[in-house]
């Protein structure tokens, strides 16, 4: 990657504000940000989805339930735990999407106006004390434990959209790919350690214990986030000179210029984002993403159980795979595309749109051939192999809020994530509708079928529309006159709101 050790000039004329005190610290700040963001995804994906198992743990079965001795031959029957009926138990499962739906935009906003490291921060740490909360939550009142998982969720939407808007004052536009890649990894590698790691915490401490060790962790985490993490590389304690001078120099920041400030004096262009239709196409790329992606993670395991008799166990197992490799992969991707950008191999426009394709396309391609196959080998094989392939979307659509509108990035987002979260029930709801017979291998194909169709139109229709130039809307706009930041994304492209 690009040195940034190399002499600036302009690094000798760096001066930082008064009262930050000064550290030693060498290492690349802009990559210590990412990671730090990558294990607050990672928190925040835990926090979400250890509940999938917990609740086994957590409900009192006063019958054999068949579906679940029919995937591990064995009859379960539990003399402690909670007495909740089916419906209560799919409220506690699906309580925090309620929340998490309401505030993604908001969070956007929030992380303009407020600064990212705190409103990322603080939701992720308030969140760590619901967890622990929890179990007494839950042995005092299901409607406390509800409320638990709503607010949680409430929190974790801001959280999640507030830190894309970091990038626009630290990630140089060559590096793009890469820090939002490693960043984001942390959502599918939470969705691969929560599930193996609740299963054994479970059985081992109690399910109580789930709660307390990632709550635990997740303040843990908040405490290094406040010490590290600043709004901007100049107040940043631990960074060099060098590094800073090397950023502000790539992204067209002057030493004059007060970005925080001159964020929480703009109005948001809501009406030029939802009329532009490069936005729409990162909408639609998001969505229909979204759709393969929580489709699949809802129906893989039932179909492995189904179609070739597989345990829970060995579902478990299939399961964690893809996701601890789409990590691999999507740090690969980002790599690769920044990589191919800075030697002028490819466009910006058409990496996104590249990585895009690959994502969607390819991993429904793998998908669609896998439940035509006989031999469950192969079949774990291509689900690992097409559910990997999804890393690329974190270097392809997902990145393109940061090259239109750095500054509005964490907005924009945040539109994009409350459409695409809608898939998180319309997926599973239309996989229900469709798989009426779970051992009917023509409804799964058809399933599968439907998924690959989303994906195909989502890659073709952001190939079509998508952009890589800042839009004129995305600006700056100072008192008197409109202030342009980003000086090396100038293009002779015209501009697409129309």
């Amino acid at each position: 990657m690009m040195n940034i050790d190399e002499p600036l000039k302009s690094s000798e004329n760096v001066s930082f504000p008064r009262g930050v005190p000064r550290k030693k610290f060498y290492v690349r700040q802009r990559y210590v940000l990412a990671s730090l963001g990558c294990m607050g995804y990672f928190l925040i994906s835990c926090l979400r989805n250890c509940i999938n198992v917990t609740v086994l743990s957590m409900v009192r079965w006063n019958n054999t339930e068949t579906n679940v001795t029919d995937a591990i031959n064995l009859t379960i029957e539990k003399s402690k735990g909670f007495e909740w009926s089916s419906s209560q138990e799919g409220l506690f499962l699906g309580a925090y999407f309620y929340g998490y739906v309401c505030t993604n935009i908001l969070g956007g906003w929030l992380g303009n106006k407020f600064g990212f490291p705190i409103v990322f921060g603080l939701p992720i740490f308030i969140s760590a004390l619901l967890s622990i909360a929890t179990p007494f939550a839950a042995y005092t009142s299901f409607p406390l434990v509800i409320a638990c998982r709503v607010l949680m969720g409430l929190l974790q939407g801001a959280s999640v959209c507030a830190f894309q808007g970091c990038w626009s004052s630290w990630a140089p536009p060559l590096e793009r790919s890469l820090l939002n890649s490693i960043a984001l990894s942390g959502f599918p590698f939470g969705l691969g350690f929560a599930n193996f790691f609740a299963g054994y915490i479970c059985g081992t401490l109690g399910w109580e214990a789930v709660f307390y060790i990632l709550g635990g962790v997740a303040i843990g985490w908040s405490v290094v986030w406040i010490i590290i993490v600043s709004d901007s590389p100049r107040t940043n304690r631990c960074i060099t000179a060098a590094e800073v001078a090397y950023i502000e120099k790539s992204i067209g920041f002057t030493s004059k210029v007060n970005l925080q400030d001159m964020l929480q004096s703009q109005v948001v262009p809501w009406g030029a984002i939802m009329r532009s239709r490069s936005v729409w196409a990162i909408f639609v790329a998001h969505f229909c993403d979204n759709w393969s992606g929580y489709t699949f993670n809802a129906i893989l395991p039932t179909f492995m159980s189904k179609i070739f008799n597989f345990n829970v166990f060995q579902s478990g197992a299939v399961m964690t795979a893809p996701y601890i490799a789409q990590v691999v992969v999507s740090i690969l991707a980002g790599f690769m595309t920044d990589a191919a950008r800075q030697r002028k191999w490819i466009s910006t426009s058409a990496a996104r749109k590249v990585n895009t394709i690959i994502a969607q396309s390819f991993l429904n391609l793998f998908m669609i051939i896998a439940c035509y196959c006989t031999d469950s080998t192969t079949v774990i094989v291509l689900f690992v192999v097409g559910m990997s392939l999804r890393g690329f979307t974190y270097a392809g659509h997902n990145s393109s809020p940061i090259d239109i509108a750095p500054m509005y990035a964490g907005v924009v987002f945040g539109i994009s994530n409350t459409i695409a979260s809608i898939t998180g029930f319309l997926g599973p709801l239309t996989a229900g509708l469709v798989i009426t017979d779970k051992t009917s291998i023509g409804q799964w194909q058809t399933m599968f079928w439907i998924n690959g169709a989303l994906g195909f139109f989502g890659s073709i229709f952001f190939a079509c529309f998508a952009s890589e130039v800042e839009r004129k809307w995305a600006q700056i706009k100072d008192s008197d006159k409109e202030t342009d930041l980003k000086t090396n994304l100038k293009s002779g492209l015209t501009d697409d709101e129309c």
